[in-house]
């Protein structure tokens, strides 16, 4: 755990600790005190990684920005944060919009923004853009999504950020470990908020989407299988699972129902002028055994496959 803290400088040289340092090195923002004192704050970040990270920040009343200046520094992270106290913040010169002490809001620090602070603590996670896009198509849709603290998820994601805090993961195989929970959790949220919106496709609905498309372009593949998919889309075997049980099928009876179809297709296209070989399709089609083709062909369509292709030959002659 990295720990800085104002109560470590002089006070004569504290504005320019925040500013110089914290602000542009640290966090990426700009701070101004609200008050005529200095500003005081104490900072504990746990790098998950390069591009995750979990912190908490206590701090005196304090207007933060996100300057069209900052932004050169090229960071497209989000900030997760929970505050103590009730705040205002405001993204890309829009009103200001009020946020709820307890409530979640997901920020993000591609466009200009404005955060104004009482006296609280904030707990925050770092994620950035490249990690989080996968497992929320869609996000940057929005520069922000404030999420209720009674949304679904959101003790799961809260706990488990305390949790890393005090037990910090024990080596790089945890930390990895814990960072890929981390950023679920905040799609489980955001999921649950629906983020997607405008007539969109939600969440989930979009990540199907990609899944299926990830399957069709592999379907030839006899070995395919679910952890390759998962791995593929940045996301655990289990969620893909879900993802299917909203159609009501498994993982495994759409792919073979995308395999029938696609053998189905290509026996009815079979040119006349040359013979078939059915197992020929079956094969290119991903099945690794023809007897569970053809039996599963018959259950799906009510004809076997070379009775197709009879039917489909005497309606051309």
């Amino acid at each position: 755990m990295q720990r800085l803290s104002t109560r470590d400088i002089p006070p004569s040289e504290r504005l320019s600790f925040v500013h110089d340092f914290v602000s542009r090195n640290v966090i990426g923002l700009e701070f101004t005190p609200q008050t005529p004192a200095d500003p005081e704050m104490d900072l504990a970040t746990l790098p998950l990684s390069a591009d995750i990270s979990v912190s908490q920040g206590l701090y005196t009343p304090i207007r933060g920005a996100r300057t069209r200046g900052l932004l050169q520094d090229g960071k497209h992270n989000y900030f997760v944060t929970v505050h103590t106290d009730d705040y205002e913040f405001s993204v890309e010169g829009r009103p200001r919009v009020k946020a709820a002490a307890g409530d979640l809001t997901i920020i993000s620090m591609g466009v200009p923004l404005e955060f104004y602070l009482p006296n609280t603590r904030v707990d925050v996670l770092h994620i950035a853009y490249d990690r989080i896009a996968p497992l929320v198509p869609g996000i940057d849709m929005e520069p922000y999504y404030q999420v209720p603290a009674n949304a679904l998820g959101a003790d799961l994601l809260l706990g488990y950020a305390d949790i890393l805090r005090a037990f910090e993961p024990a080596d790089a195989k945890a930390t990895e470990l814990a960072a890929t929970h981390l950023c679920e959790l905040v799609a489980l949220v955001l999921d649950g908020k629906t983020a997607v919106e405008r007539g969109r496709s939600s969440i989930r609905a979009a990540r199907l989407d990609l899944v299926k498309k990830d399957i069709a372009e592999r379907l030839h593949e006899p070995e395919l299988c679910v952890e390759d998919v998962a791995r593929r889309q940045s996301v655990s075997t289990r969620y893909v699972h879900k993802l299917f049980e909203m159609e009501g099928v498994t993982f495994s009876e759409y792919v073979r129902d995308s395999r029938l179809d696609l053998a189905h297709r290509a026996l009815l296209a079979a040119p006349r002028e040359r013979r078939i070989s059915i197992s020929g399709v079956a094969f290119d089609c991903g099945f690794g055994d023809i007897s569970n083709f053809n039996r599963s062909f018959r259950r799906r369509y009510g004809i076997t496959p070379s009775d197709l292709v009879a039917n489909a030959l005497r309606r051309r002659n």
